[in-house]
């Protein structure tokens, strides 16, 4: 592992639909749980890539390697993270290294 590779840092979300008092479900971005920060490398990604991804829109993607946090799901549902006042929505999740050492992910920004 390179020495000081993950100089940016992130935050995890999760959002949560929570009850809207009549009898229904709703999704309130204040309501949002925070599952942590993580220490990442932030790159842009060549739009060759991408579209070996599907991912045709590729203004706003980018590729991030996060260190991998055993309590942290990053496969699930509704899982994204902020970065530098932006947010950013897992669109691809790469396979975890042999060392589970890091994760690899392809982000879209909101």
């Amino acid at each position: 592992m390179i020495s000081r590779k993950y100089s940016k840092r992130v935050q995890i979300w999760k959002t949560v639909a929570s009850s809207d008092g009549f009898g229904g479900l709703t999704i309130d971005p204040l309501n949002d749980v925070d599952l942590g920060g993580s220490w990442a490398y932030i790159k842009t990604i060549r739009p060759e890539k991408l579209i070996a991804l599907g991912i045709t829109d590729y203004t706003y993607a980018i590729e991030v390697k996060l260190r991998y946090r055993y309590d942290l799901d990053y496969e699930q549902e509704g899982i994204y993270f902020k970065y530098d006042g932006n947010t950013f929505i897992f669109n691809t999740v790469l396979p975890v290294d042999y060392e589970q050492a890091e994760v690899t992910v392809i982000a879209v920004k909101l």
